[in-house]
């Protein structure tokens, strides 16, 4: 295949998998970041950057120039859809022939859930553009523990959620990233969306018991409840629909709309996940 992949969200967590795997099999990838520091790591890697900004539709030109394909990351909120039918169309027009969106678990069936509902309104503002696209809805990733709650658990051995004892499919950032580089440089996935898992569902229970014989510290989860999450939201004055967000996202998982398992993964990556046991271990200095 001819032709340089964008990563866009190239500094986020997944992003920069993607980026880093990409770079690994000799492909010519482009990381599309939102400001010029955030790109010196690539860089150093002899990776091409582009300060891109979704906000400056002017910025996208450069981002598109002689690329064939778009990994595509977005953030859920109310002009989601019209970004992405904005983006998708323009990547259209500058001669993109495949774009590979990151989703959200749940866009094909919970649009209760705020996060899978704004997903699905992107997915289908993409596929309106008439792109070749491909969708990727992950269950929640493992390295969560530590971008949301790693200071917690560090400083108190502690973190908090109102998920009570639902349990969750986690899938690792690094196998996201692996189905992502799979549908981007083989062919086949055009038209297709994956939803992808974990091999195992575990609660917030037994996460904190495999962390703490990871790092041979006591890590304890705490279960609030609705009313408590919600007035820490309020506390921290959140716009209302990120309150709206967390609290939807809450509910979602402690009603067990986050278990499910399925072996997506493996028949596309023809290996087995992650499990939770071994993210633990090779992050174990994240949670001390």
């Amino acid at each position: 295949m001819t032709g340089t992949i964008i990563v866009t969200g190239a500094s986020g967590a997944v992003g920069r998998e993607v980026v880093k795997q990409l770079a690994a099999t000799g492909m010519k990838v482009r990381a599309a970041v939102h400001t010029a520091s955030k790109g010196e790591v690539f860089e150093r890697l002899g990776i091409e950057t582009v300060e891109m900004d979704y906000a400056r539709s002017e910025t996208w030109a450069a981002a598109f120039n002689g690329a064939a394909k778009v990994f595509f990351v977005g953030f859920a909120g109310p002009t989601f859809a019209e970004l992405s039918r904005n983006f998708a169309e323009a990547a259209r027009k500058a001669g993109i022939t495949h774009f590979v969106k990151l989703s959200a678990f749940g866009a094909d069936f919970a649009p209760q859930f705020y996060i899978a509902k704004s997903h699905r309104e992107s997915e289908q503002a993409i596929e309106a553009t008439g792109i070749a696209y491909t969708h990727l809805r992950p269950n929640v990733f493992m390295q969560n523990l530590i971008n949301y709650y790693g200071q917690a658990i560090r400083d108190t051995g502690r973190f908090y959620l109102a998920q009570g004892d639902g349990k969750v499919s986690f899938i690792d950032v690094r196998d996201v990233a692996a189905v992502a580089v799979e549908t981007l440089t083989s062919g086949g996935h055009e038209g297709k969306s994956y939803t992808l898992t974990g091999s195992e569902a575990l609660s917030y229970y037994q996460v904190a018991e495999i962390l703490s014989r990871a790092t041979g510290k006591t890590i304890e989860y705490v279960a609030l409840s609705e009313e408590q999450a919600l007035q820490q939201s309020r506390d921290r004055d959140l716009p209302d629909f990120l309150i709206e967000i967390h609290k939807s996202m809450d509910a979602f998982g402690r009603g067990g709309g986050f278990a499910p398992v399925n072996s997506v993964y493996k028949q596309i990556t023809n290996r087995q996940p992650v499990r939770f046991e071994q993210f633990a271990m090779d992050y174990a200095e994240a949670f001390k």
